[in-house]
């Protein structure tokens, strides 16, 4: 299917037609909430905590808006607090709605966001932003919306504002102007408690079929949703105020996955049986991922993966956060990566290869000369790797590389100002550390022409690592949350490396980093 950061098919069509070819699928990236930001993943494999707006703000919707291209997470702390993020879930900030209400899960239609309230209504905002709130839908609890682009329409499920026990559907076909009661006949009722309150929400448009899960693990599903009755396929283990519901991809019968307080329950067989997994676990969302075709789900402290929804694997674990929900936007940012900034090296440095080879000349020779990157970071955890592919480490000084300010001095080697941090590769087994202007030894394997020397930023603590061949070597640091660059500096003449800023896969990649420096 190929990586999704190569695509540019930002939430337009759910299966493209290329002349001559069979259907593609849209790539996709998918987003976990948490309650201060939004983990990002473009593979579902590697995942990544965007940094922090620092105030707790809730996390049981997150949903993008592809007109703005902007993420946005909402949560119940009580005053509609939100989150959101405009460059790709990597930063986020925190706000308040205004609402005064507490949101449950979030949803994008026709140029607004929507987020369900379990105080009574659902609000839009084409922007998402503090004040551009406006209530619709009054007079129900929603604890889920769903909208289905086969029938252009968004519904909310939850239950009537005079009593937890009736169940309520709402459904808009103008994104939000104007809404309409749906169907909940053969829904259950009373009883008292939130049992028959309706928790999941989902639509299978391959099979074109709205299925819906109440807090009595209680599974249904219809074709139609405004005036359609509502059939009983099984009932799960119960599930509390908050629930989901999600079916695979085409297939004679749909691979059905809910919720519960404890467990996933999937089925097989479209809805007829279902059978328990992970029993242990609190499932608190779960999606199905055109793209990768996977499930995704979130409990409190991980991320999993199923592609059948019977082997459940845990991708992404850290006991700091409160997962609570999980989205996906079509397309993938699209990535510029660094190259050597042609427009400050040194004269003495030739660029080539797409400015990702540096060369060292003969002219000034053995004295330092320096380049760096075109793009560096002062947040979050980046990576990059280099190649030797001149002269030997061993001739006169080698190499010193690392990462640098913005004013490295081009007649200078990296760390022989505050914040840089440079090592000195020589031909080992001893090598040094530099900052500003001051050295240390470590030991450094011997190593030849063609080995891959990996270096590692994470801006959030300051710590800077160099790596040979995936092996760690030596770790450094410098102040926390510095504009640091990427960068190299020879001394001797045919002195080279080829750097890998991302664009390409990385030879030995650092788990936990960003692959690459890339805008």
């Amino acid at each position: 299917m190929g990586h999704p950061r190569y695509w540019n098919l930002v939430g337009i069509f759910n299966i493209l037609l290329p002349l001559g070819g069979a259907p593609v699928v849209p790539a996709e990236y998918a987003v976990a909430a948490s309650d201060s930001l939004g983990a990002y993943s473009y593979d579902l494999e590697t995942w990544l905590l965007g940094n922090t707006s620092g105030v707790a703000r809730g996390h049981w919707g997150v949903v993008h808006n592809p007109s703005i291209d902007r993420w946005l997470i909402v949560g119940n702390g009580g005053s509609g607090d939100t989150q959101y993020s405009d460059d790709g879930a990597v930063n986020w900030t925190s706000q308040t709605s205004n609402t005064g209400q507490n949101m449950e899960r979030a949803a994008y239609m026709g140029g607004y966001f929507f987020m369900g309230s379990n105080n009574g209504s659902v609000f839009r905002s084409a922007t998402g932003l503090a004040s551009s709130w406006s209530a619709q839908a009054n007079g129900a609890r929603s604890y889920s919306l769903c909208y289905s682009e086969e029938e252009d329409r968004l519904v909310s499920v939850g239950n009537t504002n005079a009593s937890t026990d009736v169940p309520f559907i709402y459904y808009t076909d103008d994104a939000g102007a104007n809404w309409s009661a749906g169907s909940v006949t053969g829904l259950e009722t009373g009883g008292g408690g939130a049992g028959p309150n309706l928790v999941g929400l989902t639509y299978d448009k391959y099979r074109l079929l709205w299925w819906v899960l109440n807090a009595n693990g209680k599974v249904y599903t219809t074709p139609d949703i405004v005036s359609g009755t509502w059939t009983l396929k099984y009932t799960v283990d119960p599930c509390s105020a908050r629930g989901a519901i999600a079916c695979s991809g085409p297939g004679a019968s749909p691979v059905v996955v809910t919720t519960a307080s404890n467990g996933i329950w999937t089925s097989v067989d479209g809805g007829s049986s279902f059978t328990e997994y992970e029993t242990t676990v609190a499932i608190r969302d779960v999606k199905w991922s055109d793209y990768f075709e996977k499930f995704i789900g979130v409990s409190s402290d991980k991320i999993w993966t199923s592609p059948d929804g019977q082997t459940w694997t845990a991708k992404f674990t850290d006991g700091t956060q409160s997962f609570g929900a999980v989205g996906l936007a079509l397309g993938a940012p699209v990535l510029t990566y660094a190259t050597w900034d042609p427009a400050t090296h040194n004269a003495d440095i030739t660029l080539s290869n797409g400015d990702l080879t540096a060369t060292r000349g003969a002219t000034n020779n053995s004295a330092w000369r320096s380049v760096r990157s075109t793009i560096g970071r002062s947040t979050g955890k980046w990576q990059y790797e280099l190649t030797i592919t001149g002269a030997s480490p061993a001739s006169n000084n080698g190499y010193i590389l690392g990462m640098a300010d913005s004013g490295i001095s081009q007649t200078n080697y990296v760390g022989s100002a505050g914040q840089q941090y440079g090592f000195q590769t020589t031909a080992g087994p001893t090598g040094f550390t530099y900052t500003n202007g001051g050295s240390a030894t470590f030991t450094l394997a011997f190593y030849a022409i063609g080995d891959v020397l990996t270096i590692t930023w994470d801006a959030n603590t300051g710590t800077i690592d160099i790596y040979k061949n995936g092996v760690l070597a030596q770790t450094g640091s410098v102040t926390a949350n510095t504009l640091l660059y990427p960068a190299v500096s020879f001394y001797t003449s045919t002195n080279e490396v080829v750097a890998n800023f991302g664009a390409t896969a990385l030879a030995f990649p650092v788990s936990g980093f960003n692959n690459g420096f890339y805008n």
